[in-house]
């Protein structure tokens, strides 16, 4: 599997991605840009540069669109729910 591969570093980045993901579908997909930063850094521990680092990279992606002051999951339930069942955040059906 791919993530075998990675360094320790790398799976923190893959994980702390996916609370990312997690915190906005579980929000129905949109949330003020402040407000979401915010509660990350808090419940989390990640730092708000790192978290712009990381929201930059999904809207690489394209899994996020960030408008003014909100931040939006551009992917649909069924994909989002597949994403973060691939991660571990979801149960995997059996």
């Amino acid at each position: 599997m791919i993530w075998d591969s990675l360094d320790r570093f790398q799976k923190m980045k893959r994980d702390r991605i996916a609370f990312v993901v997690y915190e906005l579908y579980r929000r129905g997909g949109e949330a003020n840009l402040k407000e979401f930063e915010g509660s990350i850094a808090a419940n989390y521990g990640i730092r708000r540069a790192t978290i712009d680092e990381y929201l930059g990279d999904l809207q690489c992606y394209g899994a996020i669109e960030i408008k003014k002051n909100k931040i939006v999951l551009k992917w649909d339930k069924e994909k989002a729910e597949k994403w973060l069942k691939k991660q571990g955040m979801l149960p995997r059906d059996e």
